[in-house]
């Protein structure tokens, strides 16, 4: 189609030549006299060389008469490019169905089954992420709620030997010397008992709490059992002796209490009794 678009257009090119060349050879030949106002008439002649298009040559003379002719085989040239053009647009617009074909039933299905099986991996994953995140959020959050309570439970557990050797520095000094009349002796103990009191008064608001009594009952999850005693009236399993008193930061053990327990009266010791 292309060439046959390119040997119309040279066609029309050298037709076109050949009469203003014709033209121009018609004026030359007029008198000086006309001046530079020459006009040239209209001309028919079309001069073209010897091609050949289909079977049989097209051939245009100098001649008037054969314009006709000349117009007849452009107007065949113009029906073989209109033709060639149409047989294109055709094969064109087949290639274009083909390509465009709609898929089967079983394409589309094995797409859905893909699809479908994608969407669940990313949903899989989905809930992967947020379970992580939220695994995340709860661990922060329990670190930030024990460094809020338990903090200084390190600290706090140093200070109990402090708080013991108080308590053993008041329980040393018996009641009747403090009755006479040492005046020294007597403001030392309150001075010792003040400083433990306010060491007490420290531990409690943070939430340190002093426990352990005689009487209690034996837990052993707070208590640590350093000796068991036999005691006539007494049931067993109960506090009689108290070595270290406990302590507990919030909800937490800070310290067992050391204490001694009673245990059942055997056969031998009430029959002794």
């Amino acid at each position: 189609m292309s060439t046959v678009r390119a040997m119309m257009r040279g066609v029309r090119w050298r037709a076109l030549e050949g009469g203003i060349t014709s033209a121009r050879h018609a004026g030359a030949g007029r008198s000086p006299g006309l001046g530079s106002r020459t006009k040239i008439s209209s001309f028919k002649s079309v001069h073209l060389s010897r091609r050949s298009f289909g079977s049989s040559p097209v051939r245009f003379a100098g001649k008037s008469e054969e314009a006709p002719e000349a117009k007849e085989d452009l107007g065949n040239l113009e029906d073989v490019e209109d033709s060639s053009a149409s047989k294109a647009s055709g094969s064109q617009a087949s290639d274009g169905e083909g390509a465009g074909e709609s898929p089967t039933i079983a394409d589309l299905e094995a797409q859905l089954v893909q699809k479908e099986e994608e969407i669940a991996k990313l949903n899989d994953l989905r809930i992967r992420y947020l379970a992580d995140m939220e695994n995340t959020r709860m661990i922060a959050k329990r670190d930030v709620a024990n460094a809020n309570q338990y903090g200084i439970q390190k600290f706090a557990k140093s200070l109990l030997e402090v708080a013991d050797n108080l308590s053993r520095a008041l329980g040393a000094i018996p009641a009747e010397k403090l009755e006479g009349g040492d005046k020294y002796l007597k403001e030392l103990y309150i001075g010792v008992e003040m400083t433990r009191k306010e060491l007490m008064r420290v531990f409690q608001s943070n939430e340190i709490k002093e426990f352990a009594e005689e009487g209690d009952e034996f837990d052993p999850n707070v208590h640590q059992a350093l000796f068991e005693s036999e005691i006539p009236g007494t049931k067993e399993g109960i506090i009689v002796s108290i070595t270290k008193k406990g302590y507990m930061i919030n909800d937490r053990v800070l310290r067992a209490a050391e204490v001694g327990v009673s245990k059942a009266v055997s056969e031998e010791s009430e029959d002794k009794s």
